[in-house]
């Protein structure tokens, strides 16, 4: 699948367990991917949002400790131009260079970081909001619970995984 190909290809880079990668797509299904496949390699995913400057980004990439950001190949320039001299991939071509025979699991630890999200802030900068992996199961486990879910039960997620704009 496109995302364990994204995880081999971003193992074989050295992304590993408690790296930080800058996420940078319309919301979509390569964003989807690309989280999977972060997580998959162990790392935690900091979605970026393709309305900001590449200054702001900057901001966020840095703050998050970004080791590397995967963009959609619609944003590579502003992703290159944000990443200052972090390496920055696509996420076609990198599913395109890595078929991994192997399946690339995801078993996160409780406790792991999964995402940063960044809000605006109320300093005028932006904030990032750190998640666990726990904290996001729980969220689920009650939107669940709140409206009566079961195993047959169907979601559609409309809302992207980054920020308003912050």
């Amino acid at each position: 699948d496109v995302a364990n190909s994204l995880a081999a290809r971003l193992r074989a880079q050295g992304v590993t367990r408690g790296d930080r990668i800058g996420l940078l797509f319309a919301n979509g299904l390569w964003a989807h991917e690309a989280l999977l496949a972060t997580w998959r390699c162990g790392a935690a995913a900091v979605p970026l949002s393709p309305m900001l400057k590449a200054a702001q980004l900057r901001v966020m990439v840095e703050d998050a400790g970004c080791i590397a950001l995967l963009a959609s190949p619609e944003y590579k320039q502003l992703a290159c131009e944000a990443s200052g001299t972090l390496p920055v991939f696509t996420a076609s071509s990198l599913a395109a260079l890595a078929k991994s025979p192997e399946f690339i699991p995801f078993c996160p630890a409780r406790e792991d970081l999964a995402v940063i999200i960044y809000s605006s802030g109320t300093t005028g900068l932006p904030k990032g909001i750190a998640h666990s992996h726990e904290s996001r199961f729980s969220f689920a486990s009650n939107f669940a619970a709140q409206f009566r879910f079961d195993a047959r039960s169907v979601a559609l997620s409309c809302i992207p995984m980054h920020s308003n704009g912050a």
